[in-house]
């Protein structure tokens, strides 16, 4: 299941997009920042920061900024801190691959001589003498994971492995889909309930179809 896992985390990793421009003309990057605190962390589940769990968050900053992880005392937590390479480095237009969810996004800015103490929210920030704005656009799949999930398993039912080897790759499927087995079951169970509607009108293959989301959803229910 290498190449079909490998594919399918390609399908499920999101651009998070985040543009952080002036309160006051929307239409202008940052500029002048000497320095910058950017913090991205999951709504959903155990709420993870990005600048602990995800190995490549920082190098995607790289490009563009120094970029370090840095303790925020004010935050009580890890963030990314990133200082701009040259005059042109604005804070406008970041992109960040990530997995589907809701997120949290703080930024703090930083201006030569001004305080740096401020606001801390999800959407200002500040930056010496001027508010900013924090936009943030993610498109949410998680439907679309337990869709693709489904077919993945049926697939691996019909080359006929072990029950051990089916919960290897079950599990192994939730996590990169980011899909709890609670949520799976629910799908699991609304697709039995089609399914034996189809077998009732004898539709083909539908029988075969039905042995086999039980047999998954046993195996998921257990695990």
């Amino acid at each position: 299941m290498s190449d079909p896992l490998r594919g399918l985390y390609a399908i499920l990793i999101q651009g998070l997009n985040i543009s952080i421009r002036e309160k006051i003309d929307e239409s202008k990057p940052i500029t002048g920042w000497s320095g910058a605190f950017l913090m991205v962390k999951k709504q959903n589940g155990n709420g993870i920061n990005l600048a602990d769990s995800d190995p490549t968050f920082i190098g995607q900053f790289e490009d563009r900024f120094t970029a370090a992880k840095f303790h925020n005392s004010s935050w009580g937590e890890n963030c990314l801190q990133i200082n701009p390479k040259d005059k042109s480095s604005n804070l406008d237009d970041l992109e960040v691959t990530v997995s589907p969810d809701d997120y949290l996004i703080r930024v703090h800015a930083c201006v030569p001589g001004s305080n740096e103490n401020g606001e801390i929210s999800n959407v200002h920030v500040d930056n010496g003498n001027a508010n900013v704005n924090a936009q943030v656009n993610i498109n949410k799949v998680s439907q679309c994971a337990k869709e693709i999930l489904y077919p993945f398993l049926l697939d691996a039912i019909n080359k006929q492995p072990s029950d051990d080897d089916l919960k290897v790759i079950i599990n192994a499927l939730l996590r990169t889909a980011e899909v709890s087995k609670e949520d799976f079951i629910k799908d699991l169970d609304h697709r039995l309930v089609d399914l034996k509607e189809a077998c009732n009108n004898k539709i083909n293959r539908a029988d075969g179809t039905l042995k086999a989301t039980e047999k998954i959803r046993e195996l998921v229910k257990y695990m």
